[in-house]
């Protein structure tokens, strides 16, 4: 019994393992950025995009030069 679990469990660590999860953010200020709220989503999710083709995993802040940018969607 003990020998399946352990088994499992380095079953499990071995899948865990493989999965290597990111994480990136795209932050805009309500009012600075934006005077609306949709506006304010747009923007950081301008930022989260340049947050993704600069490497990801990481945490952007919304600055006017990325709307001026040929990259931006």
């Amino acid at each position: 019994r003990y020998t399946l679990h352990l088994q499992i469990l380095f079953s499990t660590l071995a899948i865990v393992r493989l999965c290597k999860k990111t994480m990136s953010i795209g932050i805009s200020k309500f009012p600075d950025d934006g005077d609306t709220l949709w506006k304010c989503i747009k923007l950081a999710d301008t930022a989260l995009y340049k947050a993704k083709t600069t490497g990801r995993n990481k945490i952007v802040r919304y600055t006017a030069e990325m709307s001026d940018s040929e990259d931006v969607r």
